[in-house]
This record gives C-alpha cells, structure tokens and sequence, in this order.
C-alpha cells in the first residue's frame, strides 16, 4: 500500500490485520464501534485521517481510505465501506 498525506508525505507499507472491529473514543468520552476495519503498522500521524490509500502504485487504484491510529498502527476503512455509508458513486 502507498499512502500520501500532509504530515507524513508518502509512505508505505502492509495490512497486517484484516476484518477487525475497534472502538473509538472521541471528546466528551463518546465511544464509537467499526466493524470491518483493517490495521497497518504506523504510517500516519495526526493530520493523516482521510487520506487516500492506494493498493499498488503502479495501478493508483483507490482501496482504502485511512481513518484513526496510534504510535504504532494505523487504521483504514475498506473504500467500497465508505462508498456504500455515504451513498455515493464514483
């Protein structure tokens, strides 16, 4: 995978988790439960959520779309995921 953010510039790496569910806890202590989510060892910092994840550079085929981490791993939703809660097409 080749992802590409403000804080990070360009980084790459691999899935390392694949169909996981985490909890997210945001300000005022809310939790929020993802299903489905996937796990790469740390390529993102604050300011990476949103960006664009890529499966192969050569094909810069969108599959990915990275969501929250920590110091030592990044979480990223499937795109078809993102796709389908936002009803969208591309």
């Amino acid at each position: 995978m080749i992802k590409s953010d403000r804080t990070t510039g360009i980084t790459r790496d691999y899935i390392i988790i694949t169909d996981t569910t985490i909890q997210v806890q945001y300000s005022g202590r809310k939790t929020a439960i993802f299903e489905n989510q996937l796990i790469a060892r740390n390529m993102s910092e604050g300011g990476g959520s949103g960006s664009m994840v890529l499966v192969d550079n050569d094909t810069r085929r969108v599959c990915r779309l990275s969501f929250t981490g920590s110091d030592i791993i990044t979480v990223i939703n499937r795109i078809e995921d993102v796709i389908k809660a936002l009803n969208i097409t591309l």
